[in-house]
């Protein structure tokens, strides 16, 4: 996707918003295309790195496994190291830049502190700005897909704490980031009959969705955690379909 200046202090803005709201990002996105994308180059493996090591720390910090996440958290701010010059070279907003650079400096005092809550949302700050980064590259999943991910992550840490106000604005973000991406993956998903569950994920989606909204309003803290695990697992196969 290309932005305008404009459009990217715009997209930056809302993200601090939503970090500040407890929401995910929901910056527009469309299906990398190989016609638009001939000119940037594939997505670095830093980058792409970088992205798992976020959702590692945060799974990590949700299991109480704080070796694993301090292990974790130094990859990613290795590979932090080596992906910032290059996405600000490329054009990433310096608000945006800040937010994985902040969510990396709380994550510094987090994870040692053991504090669960605190390291997952930092942890998933970063999965939720990502997804800006890879529009700057050509990657063939679209990077509403990404988004979708730390969109039912934020749900899940929110409903694993009963945080039933924060929960509603996370499930109104995963709407809003499906309805976007959902035309795309109807429109892919059954040409794929090779991917497990790929011919059902959008109905599954949906279903998931709706079952999520029941378990939020029953303010179902179970419910809600596993309605997340399972559109966290979606999502895995709408990843597979576009790769």
């Amino acid at each position: 996707m290309t932005f305008s200046s404009f459009t990217r202090l715009f997209a930056a803005f809302g993200i601090m918003l939503a970090m500040a709201c407890g929401a995910s990002s929901t910056t527009p996105s469309t299906p990398n295309d190989a016609a638009t994308d001939a000119d940037r180059p594939q997505v670095p493996d830093a980058l792409r790195s970088f992205e798992s090591n976020a959702e590692g720390c945060g799974e990590a910090a949700r299991a109480g496994d704080w070796t694993k996440a301090q292990g974790i958290l130094d990859q990613a701010n290795a590979n932090w190291a080596k992906v910032k010059p290059d996405v600000q070279a490329r054009g990433a907003s310096a608000a945006t830049v800040k937010i994985i650079d902040d969510a990396l400096s709380a994550l510094a005092t987090s994870v040692p502190g053991k504090l669960s809550r605190e390291a997952q949302t930092q942890s998933n700050s970063i999965s939720e700005t990502v997804p800006d980064f890879f529009d700057l590259y050509t990657f063939a999943v679209p990077s509403d897909a990404l988004r979708l991910d730390a969109a039912f992550r934020h749900t899940q840490i929110d409903g694993e704490f009963s945080d039933w106000p924060a929960c509603s604005t996370d499930l109104a973000n995963v709407n809003t980031i499906w309805k976007r991406l959902k035309p795309a993956v109807d429109q892919k998903a059954p040409t794929r009959t090779d991917v497990p569950g790929a011919q059902t994920v959008a109905g599954d989606i949906d279903a998931t969705f709706a079952k999520a909204q029941t378990a939020i309003g029953a303010a179902n803290s179970l419910d809600t955690v596993n309605a997340s695990q399972t559109g966290l697992d979606l999502v895995d196969v709408v990843e597979q379909i576009f790769e």
